[in-house]
């Protein structure tokens, strides 16, 4: 094995101020040398190696840097060293858009696409990737800008510039948000597993000692879930939902009125019209017909999800339900219903359990390896590195950290981001899947929930199919699909849970390695869809929130009075269509909405659009058994590898799920989910 492969690079983790402003001062210089060898390559010598290559490159050397600084923001236990990184993505982004908004490159990119890029077309000496690239480039023209006015082109660069500072500055008080909570005494907290309890931070006040719930996603959970003390759960639901302040609410309304403008000048109606273009719901109609047709495939089943509820209300001494009565009355109904216990449904899955059940899996249906690299463990000791290797090659495939659970500061959702550890001369595929696990320790084994192995599984199918795509440039990687696309393998991966084989492989006893007995069995595959119409209601809340204010009627929710309406659409649209649950009036939720300031702004609705997507192609693989952990998944699980995944974006994302299926994209295995 040549030795560079045996090599990653994590000196990101031990960065300090002065590593960060000199890595700033790296994106400068490589900003300035692109620009300089660019613009001086003659007409006659421009070629895809010189100028689409090149480029290719550049984007990936900023990247590596990027990636380094935004873990640092994310993960580092220093506060000062985080702020410091908050400054530098800030400088970086202008750098960038600097570049991208130079007209002089634009010019010199067109006159290649224009010229020499036909006469190579004409020669056949560009691979279909190399060709998809070049004719991607050409459409993102207008996307872009360039092919408007100076003024215009100028405008548009100072957008850029003071959207991505707003975004920057509301994701700092966003994870900074993760850290809020509440003190409870111990009588507050009955029904929390001592588990959980145990690993809440404490203080002692008169001789009581009073435990700090954070409103981190498990600490929530926790709560919204097992607390037996009504005043409790409302306590943390309002805290939780006015969010992480109003001077967030205030960004995001600026961003507003920046992409309604930003959207205006590129000659589109609205932002969502922008927004979608490249998306498999490419318009602003075509959503709007979109989330109808979903309201009404969840019109029966989410009937019968509010009933179960409502049934069993006085039976807990709830006589109108509240919004922090929801998830409380969910989790009664399953143990009613399903008999789970869910702090013994834990015990079965204990965390190095888990991890070497998903490389089994994973090795299985992939034919690959998956190994931790002794001594890796960037920022955190519970933190990894994973090398991943093709077994039928041997090659390298490339590398992952994995980071799970919670610690003041970090990063408060789940995610997969930007990890480049790849040394000089080495090009693998390289990612960090973050997320904040709540703790349950019993004898000193960390034990997770069954949301914290679904969610983990969530963002390994991101992970997968970052390290099985074969695409050769950044331009076509798996992540530059569509975000209706790109949730697909990672909500394919939930499914391993979700079946009798894959689950048996996850579920052993921690203290005595025994499978779950086959009732236990059989009420987690039914618990893996009970209340599913009903989730999918809440993300549809927010969707069609995302969709109003950035839709056809944006214009009224920008300038005076502005963040006061989009508060009122949230609680409209949330109280419309909730069954008479009403949302806390004094809610600021749109303050803690990271993906409409992350990358899903008039897109949120993607996670709802891939997942009637995925259950299609699920079904397709699971009819080849898939889930079967035998040589029938493994052939499955190549073919998706092979026609799905390893495509990264090659081809237009439409044109490979047709491909796959051999058919246009169908919503009835949605709707038989639905019923099922």
């Amino acid at each position: 094995m040549n030795k560079i492969e045996e090599k990653i690079d994590v000196k990101f983790a031990i960065w300090n101020k002065k590593d960060i402003q000199a890595n700033v001062g790296e994106v400068k210089k490589l900003c300035e040398d692109y620009t300089k060898n660019i613009l001086k390559i003659k007409s006659a010598d421009k070629s895809f190696e010189n100028i689409v290559k090149y480029s290719d490159s550049f984007s990936k050397k900023i990247s590596k840097i990027a990636s380094g600084i935004n873990l640092i923001t994310m993960l580092h236990k220093d506060e000062s060293l985080r702020a410091e990184a908050q400054k530098a993505e800030i400088e970086i982004s202008k750098h960038c858009i600097s570049v991208d908004s130079n007209h002089d490159i634009f010019l010199t990119v067109k006159e290649y696409t224009d010229n020499n890029f036909k006469k190579e077309l004409a020669a056949n000496i560009l691979t279909a990737e190399e060709v998809y690239i070049v004719e991607e480039m050409v459409k993102g023209y207008k996307r872009s800008g360039m092919l408007l006015p100076k003024k215009e082109r100028s405008r548009l660069e100072v957008l850029k510039k003071k959207i991505s500072k707003l975004e920057s500055d509301f994701n700092m008080d966003y994870m900074k948000y993760f850290s809020f909570g509440a003190y409870f005494n111990k009588e507050e907290l009955v029904g929390v597993p001592e588990s959980i309890i145990n690993n809440f931070k404490t203080k002692t006040e008169k001789g009581i000692v009073k435990y700090f719930v954070t409103l981190s996603r498990g600490d929530k959970a926790a709560i919204a879930e097992n607390c037996e003390v009504r005043e409790t759960r409302k306590i943390l639901s309002e805290l939780a939902l006015k969010g992480a302040g109003n001077k967030n609410t205030k960004r995001l309304n600026e961003a507003l009125k920046i992409r309604y403008e930003y959207a205006n000048i590129l000659g589109y109606k609205n932002y969502t019209d922008y927004a979608l273009e490249n998306e498999l719901v490419n318009s602003a109609k075509k959503l709007e017909t979109f989330m109808k047709d979903l309201e009404k495939s969840l019109e029966v089943p989410l009937k019968s999800d509010f009933k179960k509820i409502e049934n069993i209300k006085e039976k807990y001494g709830i006589k109108k339900i509240e919004r922090y009565d929801r998830g409380y009355l969910e989790s009664k109904y399953e143990k009613e219903n399903l008999q789970i216990d869910s702090e013994l449904v834990s015990e079965y899955f204990e965390y190095e359990q888990v991890l070497d059940s998903t490389w089994k899996i994973l090795e299985n249906i992939f034919d690959v390896k998956v190994e931790m690299l002794e001594g890796s463990n960037p920022f955190d000791k519970m933190a990894r590195v994973y090398k991943w290797t093709d077994k039928k090659n041997k090659n390298i495939l490339g590398h992952t950290l994995i980071d799970l659970f919670p610690r003041p500061g970090k990063y408060g959702h789940a995610c997969v981001t930007g990890c480049d550890m790849n040394v000089d001369g080495s090009n693998f595929r390289s990612k960090a899947l973050v997320s904040n696990f709540q703790i349950m320790i019993k004898e000193n084994k960390y034990l997770l929930s069954y949301e914290n192995v679904n969610t983990f599984l969530h963002e390994m199918g991101h992970l997968a199919h970052t390290m099985l795509d074969e695409s050769s440039y950044s331009a076509t990687s798996a992540f530059s699909t569509s975000n209706d696309f790109v949730e697909i393998p990672s909500q394919l991966m939930e499914n391993f849970l979700a079946e009798e084989k894959t689950l048996n492989v996850f579920a052993r006893h921690y203290k005595t390695g025994k499978k779950l007995d086959k009732k236990t069995t059989e009420s987690i595959l039914k618990k893996s869809k009970l209340f599913s119409a009903m989730g999918w209601n809440i993300i549809s809340v927010q969707a069609l929130t995302d969709i109003e204010i950035h839709s056809k009627n944006s214009k009224k929710y920008i300038g005076e009075g502005g963040v006061g309406k989009m508060n009122k659409v949230y609680e409209n649209i949330y109280n419309k269509k909730m069954n008479g649950i009403k949302m806390f009036k004094e809610q600021n939720f749109l303050s803690s909405f990271g993906h409409l300031m992350g990358g899903y702004e008039s897109k949120y609705y993607s996670y709802i659009a891939s997942f009637v997507y995925m259950c299609d192609v699920w079904e397709s693989l699971n009819k080849k058994g898939i889930a079967n952990m035998n040589t029938e998944s493994k052939k499955a699980g190549m073919k998706y590898r092979k026609e799905f995944l390893s495509l990264g974006s090659k081809l237009p994302e439409h044109k490979i799920l047709k491909d796959f299926l051999g058919r246009e994209a169908s919503t009835e295995s949605f709707l038989k989910f639905l019923k099922d």
